[in-house]
Parts: structure tokens; sequence; C-alpha cells
């Protein structure tokens, strides 16, 4: 399936989801409003109860962000169940505001900075909640 229409043709989304389709470790849920995916969330299983969560989202979201949050917690609860993981981690560029605050009200609280962390050497946020 080609997802580069929902998301601006962006090579890294592209990568990712084929990525999590080849993996045994890796899982995503795509997140539908009235028919059309806003959103992609996953997460790597990195070891025994430990897992680096991840989203990919259109502008669409921007619509819906209650929904898309609502919809993210369910995939964490549903993660947790299956896989018992007791810590969830994702990294946030230090420039995208509203990933911070999405990870923020997914109860997730920043560990500090990886410098230079992202493809393009930008600095990332670590995020981490712990059950």
């Amino acid at each position: 399936m080609d997802l580069r229409w929902i998301y601006k043709n962006e090579d890294d989304v592209v990568e990712r989801t084929e990525n999590v389709i080849r993996s045994d470790n890796a899982h995503a849920h795509t997140i539908v409003k009235f028919g059309k995916p806003i959103a992609v969330v996953g997460g790597d299983l990195l070891w025994k109860g430990v897992a680096q969560i991840w989203s990919v989202s259109s502008p669409e979201i921007e619509k819906y962000p209650v929904f898309y949050t609502r919809t993210s917690r369910m995939f964490l609860r549903l993660y947790h169940d299956l896989f018992g993981i007791r810590r969830y981690q994702c990294a946030v560029r230090c420039d995208f505001k509203s990933g911070q605050r999405w990870a923020e009200a997914l109860g997730f609280t920043s560990e500090g900075i990886m410098r230079g962390y992202g493809p393009d050497g930008a600095d990332h946020f670590l995020y981490a909640r712990v059950i």
C-alpha cells in the first residue's frame, strides 16, 4: 500500500511503514476518522517490557486532537495488555511543540535531550512513561 499521499510524500514515513511491515517486533495502528486515515501510531519492542512508540500524522489531526489522543491511549493499553510493557519511550523533535504536547497528554515526561539524534541531525527530547 502506498501511504505517501497521506503524509505529503515524506520518505521517512514510507520507510517507517515498510519497516513495520517487515518486522516481527513492530506493530502499528492506523487511526481513521470518517473513513480517512489521519495518523499511524506504532511501537517497536526493544526488549521485554520496553517499547519505543512513534506516530506519524497528517494535518487532519489538528481537527481531531482529542480523538487522536484517546485512540493513541487505546493503542498503549493494548500494547501493555499484549506485551506487558512497563516502559514506553518516544523521541520528539525539540522544535515540534505539538508532538511534545501529545506525548505529555499521554502521560510521558521528558528525560532529556538527545543531541543530533534525528536522521537530519536534529535534537530530540527523550520522553518516557513508566507504568
